[in-house]
C-alpha cells in the first residue's frame, strides 16, 4: 500500500462491540458516523434502534439492564440543547411591504 491509496471506510461493526452497544448522537459523530447513516442504521428492521433522544442501541434486540443504566445515564449526562435564543422570529404585518 502506498500513500496514494485512498482508505476505504470502517465497517460500522466495530461500533456493536460489548462496550460500545450505547452510544450517543455525539459519540457516533465522533466515530464518523454521519446523521444520515445512523437514521439508515435506524431504520425498521435495521441493525441499529434509537433508545432515548440522542442515545442510540447498536443491535436490535432488548437492551439489557446495563445498556438500560448506560442508555439513562448517557441521557441525563448529555450536553444543553442548543436552542434560540430570541424566540419566534417578527411576522411581517400587513402594514410592511
Amino acid at each position: 500500500m502506498n500513500h496514494d491509496t485512498p482508505l476505504s471506510p470502517r465497517p460500522l461493526s466495530h461500533l456493536a462491540e460489548a462496550h460500545h452497544r450505547v452510544l450517543t448522537t455525539a459519540q457516533l459523530r465522533a466515530h464518523g458516523v454521519s446523521a444520515a447513516e445512523t437514521s439508515a442504521q435506524c431504520r425498521p428492521g435495521g441493525p441499529w434502534q434509537q433508545f432515548l433522544p440522542g442515545v442510540y442501541l447498536l443491535h436490535p434486540g432488548p437492551p439489557s439492564g446495563e445498556e438500560r443504566l448506560r442508555a439513562v445515564l448517557a441521557y441525563a449526562t448529555r450536553g444543553p440543547v442548543p436552542r434560540r435564543r430570541d424566540g419566534v422570529p417578527a411576522q411581517p404585518t400587513a402594514r410592511e411591504p
